[in-house]
C-alpha cells in the first residue's frame, strides 16, 4: 500500500486504497495474515507520517509487527509485516533479517528482508511463519532464496512452516 504513481490503482489516492483493503479484511476475519510493502507514507497535505500498519491494526482489531525494508527518503518506508488477533492466537519468536543483497534503483534502496515468528493455536499446535520480498530481478532474487533457504532448513526448527510473501517471479523462474 504505497502511494507511487504506478500500479492498477494508481488513480485511487491511498485512503481510498486502504479502505477497500480494510472492507476486505474485515470481510475475512483472518486470525493471521502476512503482508509486504506495508508503508509508512509521508503525506504533504497533512504534514504528517501515516504509519499504514498501524491503521489496519487499530482498525482490525489486529496486532502487528513491522519491518522496515525499503524506502525513498522523505517519502515513504516500507517493509513486512505480520498481524494477528490475540484473542485467538499467539505469534511470538519474532525476528526479521535483511538479506545480503541491496540495490540502489534511482531514489530507492531495495533491502529485501525475511521475516519469522511462531503461531501457537489455541489448541497447543505450532507452526513457523516465514514472510519475505524478493527481488524482481532474478541475479537478486536467486541469491536471496539461497538464503532463505539456509535459514528456514535449520535442524533445530522441527515445526511445520508456511513461506509467505511477495516473490517476484513467475512458476518458471529458478528462484521459485
Amino acid at each position: 500500500l504505497h502511494p507511487l504513481p504506478f500500479g492498477p490503482h494508481r488513480h485511487e489516492n491511498h485512503a481510498q486504497r486502504l479502505e477497500r483493503l480494510l472492507a476486505k479484511i474485515k470481510k475475512l476475519d483472518p486470525d493471521f495474515m502476512t503482508l509486504q510493502e506495508v508503508a509508512t507514507n509521508w503525506h504533504a497535505r497533512e504534514q504528517r507520517w501515516v504509519d499504514t500498519g498501524q491503521i489496519i491494526a487499530e482498525r482490525t482489531g489486529m496486532r502487528y509487527a513491522h519491518w522496515r525494508g525499503e524506502y525513498a527518503n522523505g517519502f515513504w518506508k516500507e517493509g513486512l509485516a505480520f498481524f494477528w488477533k490475540p484473542d485467538r492466537i499467539t505469534f511470538n519468536d519474532i525476528g526479521c533479517s535483511y538479506y545480503k543483497t541491496t540495490r540502489w534503483r534511482g531514489p530507492i534502496k531495495q533491502i529485501k528482508s525475511l521475516c519469522q515468528g511462531t503461531l501457537t493455536f489455541s489448541r497447543g499446535d505450532q507452526i513457523r511463519v516465514y514472510n519475505t520480498h524478493l527481488d524482481i530481478a532474478a541475479e537478486w532474487s536467486e541469491p536471496q532464496v539461497q538464503e532463505m533457504l539456509a535459514m528456514i532448513s535449520k535442524p533445530n526448527i522441527s515445526l511445520p512452516l508456511v513461506a509467505a510473501g511477495d516473490f517476484n517471479n513467475g512458476i518458471g523462474s529458478p528462484a521459485i
